[in-house]
């Protein structure tokens, strides 16, 4: 664990006492933060800066004489700027909330560094928490780089801990956004490599200061060699994305590894070796791959070409054009064409078309469940849109095929059940006191950070009025100009302050207001609410959604509602196509061997994953012809897997649902027998 020594020197004025006492008898707030995007998952942060900031904070408070019941964590601001907004970061949030609560009243908040707490520009709510600080007496205790205790009632204290404040946000404002990203970019304008997203396969970075390409790209021909193929191969194809991707399935492309003596900063920022040993896993990489403009010599910095001829080319740049364009409907200088509109495709958790209700709360015992819309359409114009999840062989699987992507069922039906079955619990319901407690605890997260920005806005006055006297004050022109800056920040900041707010003020309103009336009219109003509001009223309603394929037609749906009467309930349905598209080798020979002349039975319990019209299909695609006919058989639809489901559930042929039946009585069941 990291040391914290106390301060060599202390302020000497009549506060030397206050300024160095720990009040360790009263609770203490203990805050971290970190602004990188993968710190929000503990488990890919595993970083230096995480353990001092959390658990090694809570060894030093503990030893210090804080009783581990005392010392309070707020450390779910992961992955977030200190330049965001108190209403923006949730524990930032709830740390407002409880100082105005009480909760700490006489005690301390304890972080690694000032920065921690604020990067902010406009001076809002760093001043927010002081004078929270003041009115509570609460002090702010730093440990890093040694130990510093704020107490605001002390104007030097204050005033210094104001100071790194500025100093924090000073480091974001003139030395990162002001130079080191300019900079970059102005290296990148020019063609040098400046660190600008990642190393395109087939080139490496000249980092040879003599040469005359030094910190540009530079063919890397073991790779550069595989790129040419792979534009050829396509033009080959006529341009046939999908009959490339079905050839690399089954013909992976490997782009062989970077030998040992390689500078480690072309072998980490190649994404492709770094993260994927060298294979095309994705569509997503091979087309990125087609439409890189960098393979023409071309420099592209934040989407606009800054220079051509700005490194050797390692393809042609008629055969680079034909793939381009054909993907992008788009000429290379980045120019619209007319009279060719390129397919939808997307992959998505977030919304499709339709606006799948249950994408805030739907899972699956196999893995994370997604929306996707799969590119085919209704009659009248909607697109279909199914849940799909993706398997953890996927995950690690090599190639391009869709084996591992499954499919678990149409987004508009699996809705269309939960939603049936919740006008079923509806018609019946009584005690609404469990929903008023949950819905008053989602009223009062809106309230408190409405609350939160409105007290901002309240003080911008303040703050301008502060700064309109220092320019009065000073004949510096200079100073007057940084001044001046600072109040066309807060304007700024005031701007997106009444936006945040008017949003929150939207969302408060959208948020259910009288329950009982609000259920009553339920499934009378549900056809005229937006698609919002439904996914709002879903998300409060139900717990969780896990949806889990038991063969390869049934699925079995489970619902997990807030309504502790209702509990976790369950039903199973029949889909109208299976999950498994993908014909493997092996499946393949089976079928090549047994299928002409092998009973029907034996057949199916080969490929137990397969239903006999979706054997035949295949048979027909590879030519294989049959010489029995006229075979008896339950369901050309069904496998042999769906048929032991349904016989082991007691399902009869034509139905296509079973009914609702809650988990708990059937866990009962099983352990009474």
């Amino acid at each position: 664990m990291r040391k914290i020594y106390q301060s060599p020197e202390e302020p000497e004025d009549n506060n030397q006492e206050i300024t160095r006492t720990l009040r360790t008898h009263k609770p203490a707030a203990g805050y971290a933060r970190r602004s990188p995007s993968y710190a929000k998952d503990r488990k890919r942060d595993k970083s230096q800066s995480r353990e001092m900031q959390t658990e090694d904070l809570r060894v030093w408070a503990i030893a210090q004489g804080w009783r581990d019941e005392d010392f309070n964590p707020y450390f779910a601001d992961f992955g977030l700027s200190g330049t965001l907004r108190p209403d923006q970061r949730p524990d930032m949030l709830r740390l407002f909330d409880d100082i105005d609560a009480g909760k700490f009243d006489g005690g301390s908040v304890i972080c690694f560094q000032e920065n921690r707490l604020f990067r902010d520009e406009t001076q809002i709510y760093y001043n927010q928490f002081i004078d929270k600080c003041k009115q509570h007496d609460i002090v702010v205790v730093v440990v890093s780089p040694y130990l510093l205790i704020y107490d605001f009632r002390d104007d030097l204290l204050t005033e210094m801990f104001r100071w790194k404040c500025r100093e924090a946000a000073e480091f974001i404002k003139r030395q990162v956004k002001g130079w080191m990203h300019p900079a970059r970019e102005r290296a990148a304008r020019q063609g040098q490599w400046a660190g600008l997203g990642d190393v395109s396969i087939g080139y490496i970075v000249d980092y040879d200061p003599t040469s005359p390409t030094y910190k540009k790209f530079i063919p890397y021909e073991p790779h550069a060699r595989i790129v040419r193929w792979l534009f050829e191969r396509f033009m080959e194809l006529c341009g046939d994305i999908t009959k490339l991707l079905t050839e690399l399935a089954t013909h992976p492309v490997v782009f062989p590894p970077f030998p040992a003596d390689m500078d480690v900063r072309n072998v980490n920022k190649n994404k492709i070796i770094a993260h994927s040993n060298g294979m095309l896993r994705t569509r997503s990489a091979v087309e990125s791959i087609l439409t890189n403009r960098t393979y023409i010599g071309w420099r592209v910095v934040k989407g606009q070409v800054v220079k051509k001829d700005c490194h050797e080319p390692i393809v042609d740049k008629d055969v680079f054009e034909f793939a381009f364009t054909r993907l992008t409907n788009c000429t290379i200088e980045g120019e619209l064409l007319e009279g060719y509109k390129k397919p939808r495709r997307y992959y998505q958790r977030t919304t499709t078309s339709y606006g799948a209700l249950l994408k805030d709360r739907v899972t699956s015992s196999y893995g994370s469940i997604y929306t996707r819309a799969d590119g085919h359409y209704y009659q009248n114009g909607k697109e279909h849109s199914s849940y799909v999840f993706v398997a953890e062989a996927k995950k690690r699987m090599v190639g391009l095929s869709n084996e591992g992507t499954v499919e678990v069922g149409n987004v508009e039906r699996i809705d269309k059940l939960v939603v049936d079955r919740l006008f079923e619990h509806v018609r019946t319901i009584g005690n609404l006191k469990q929903y008023e407690e949950e819905l008053a605890k989602k009223r009062a997260e809106k309230q408190s950070q409405l609350q939160s920005v409105e007290e901002s806005i309240a003080r911008i006055p303040a703050e301008q009025a502060n700064i309109a006297e220092q320019i009065g004050k000073t004949g510096n022109e200079e100073v007057r100009n940084v001044l001046r800056e600072q109040i066309e920040i807060l304007i700024e900041e005031k701007k997106k302050l009444f936006a945040a707010k008017e949003q929150l003020e939207k969302e408060s309103g959208a948020t259910l207001q009288s329950l009982d009336v609000e259920l009553r009219d339920l499934e009378a109003n549900w056809p005229d609410h937006s698609v919002e509001r439904r996914i709002a009223l879903i998300n409060f309603l139900v717990r969780e959604v896990v949806i889990d394929i038991m063969s390869p037609h049934w699925i079995r749906l489970q619902v997990f509602w807030l309504h502790e009467q209702w509990g976790r309930e369950e039903m199973c349905y029949c889909r109208g196509k299976g999950s498994n598209n993908y014909w493997s080798e092996e499946d393949k020979a089976v079928l090549r061997e047994h299928y002409p002349a092998s009973p029907r039975d034996a057949i199916l319990r080969m490929l137990p994953a397969r239903g006999w019209k979706s054997i035949r299909a295949e048979a027909s695609i590879l030519g294989i012809k049959r010489s029995v006919y006229n075979e008896p058989g339950d369901s050309q639809k069904f496998s042999y897997n769906d048929l032991l489901f349904m016989q082991e559930r007691g399902i009869a042929f034509g139905v296509e649902s079973t009914k609702w039946e809650p988990v708990y009585r059937q866990a009962k069941l099983a352990s009474d027998n």
